[in-house]
């Protein structure tokens, strides 16, 4: 088992990349959203 993925089934498997990927999107809709309120 490696460390670096999250085993999701039987031999499937996520890549760190991917779950990045998602925190990159919901920071940048955090950031959209900010910006959008704070005028």
């Amino acid at each position: 088992m490696e460390s670096g993925y999250q085993q999701l089934g039987s031999g499937f498997t996520v890549p760190e990349v991917v779950w990045v990927s998602l925190y990159w999107l919901v920071a940048n809709q955090l950031r959209f959203n900010g910006e959008r309120f704070d005028r």
